[in-house]
């Protein structure tokens, strides 16, 4: 008995500059992503790879125990897929957070809930780290930054690791 895949989602670059996932011919997803942010290996008319399926799926197990819709848990997982493998190498963007407590800054690892203060806090997922500085993704439906920035779901971030605060305890809904 042979297995087939059912799934054939691609890429499209829409007229619009953003990046698009076609999940079938009728349903698209646009994503807060632009062209200019990606790498050229996202074409449009490029296939969703097996790369892709296994780094979605991934996220997909990591959002599922959280008190979020279904909808939020497919847009975060679509974009941290995105944010893995085909953005750009961001920009330090520390200057926007606090730093965090002495008492709460530890090293954090590739999968860990984060926590970023500015004048308020939201939660981030650590998508990418090294010893200075992370990659995240904001979790939360919004982060205030400033009087006139504010960050929307599923953005992605580079920032030094000392303004990260690792989240022990059980995520709320409130917090998202």
């Amino acid at each position: 008995m042979a297995v087939t895949n059912n799934v054939d989602w691609h890429w499209l670059i829409e007229e619009s500059g953003l990046l698009t996932l076609q999940l079938t011919e009728q349903f698209l997803f646009q994503t807060p992503f632009k062209q200019t942010e990606l790498t050229s290996n996202c074409q449009s008319g490029s296939c969703f790879t097996t790369s892709d399926a296994f780094v979605y799926s991934l996220h997909r197990d990591k959002f599922a125990p959280l008190p979020i819709s279904e909808e939020h848990a497919f847009t975060l997982a679509v974009c941290a897929t995105i944010s893995t493998n085909y953005l750009k190498p961001m920009a330090n963007k520390s200057w926007y957070f606090k730093e965090a407590s002495s008492d709460l800054s530890k090293p954090v690892h590739v999968g860990d809930w984060v926590s970023l203060n500015t004048s308020e806090e939201a939660i981030y997922l650590v998508l990418n780290t090294d010893t200075t500085a992370s990659d995240v993704m904001l979790v939360s439906k919004s982060h205030r930054i400033d009087e006139q920035r504010q960050f929307k779901m599923g953005k992605p971030v580079r920032v030094h690791n000392d303004r990260l605060s690792p989240v022990y305890y059980e995520l709320q809904e409130h917090q998202l």
